[in-house]
């Protein structure tokens, strides 16, 4: 779904991606994007842009929507996980299978394998600055790192079991953590 939820996408296993208008229930666009299996994740851009998994050559890429091609494509771990854009949407950070978080800088078009130290991170979140990172642990802890230089800010720790999300509010002076004891 799109941030406004106008929008919606779906990934078929022939390599399609079909977007709907959900404000009209009409199908907007349809094309092809690889020739296997694709998973689109994310809506960039008010809709005229779309993060997409392709299993067939295990690549995450940007497409342009309205003109229907791919903008740039980096390496992806299979299969996909966690997938998280920036407020700004400069950023997208996703998690490999041996837990490395892979930052996608998309101006700069580069990627950077991030020494996070994470072990078990599940649904990281953004603050709505974009300055702050949260990324909760299973293994019971949260850690805040600082998205300028990669520092840690803090370790929340005190649950006996798992932390599963942690959301920053809007002011981004609280973080409001699940937790399953």
């Amino acid at each position: 779904f799109s941030k406004d939820n106008r929008l919606f996408a779906l990934g078929t296993i022939d390599g399609k991606i079909r977007i709907w208008d959900l404000s009209g229930h009409t199908p907007q666009r349809k094309f092809k994007v690889s020739t296997g299996v694709v998973a689109p994740f994310n809506f960039l851009d008010h809709g005229n842009r779309l993060i997409v998994w392709r299993l067939a050559d295990k690549r995450w890429c940007e497409w342009d929507v309205a003109a229907n091609r791919e903008i740039q494509g980096w390496p992806a771990m299979l299969p996909p996980g966690v997938l998280v854009v920036s407020p700004d949407e400069r950023l997208a950070l996703s998690f490999d299978s041996e837990q490395q978080i892979v930052c996608r800088d998309f101006q700069n078009q580069t990627s950077l394998n991030l020494p996070l130290d994470e072990v078990e991170g599940v649904n990281i979140d953004f603050s709505s600055d974009g300055k702050l990172l949260a990324i909760p642990s299973t293994l019971g802890y949260a850690r805040i790192w600082n998205t300028s230089n990669w520092h840690e800010v803090t370790t929340l720790r005190g649950v006996l079991n798992a932390f599963y999300t942690a959301v920053f509010f809007a002011n981004n002076q609280r973080l409001v953590t699940s937790v399953k004891n």
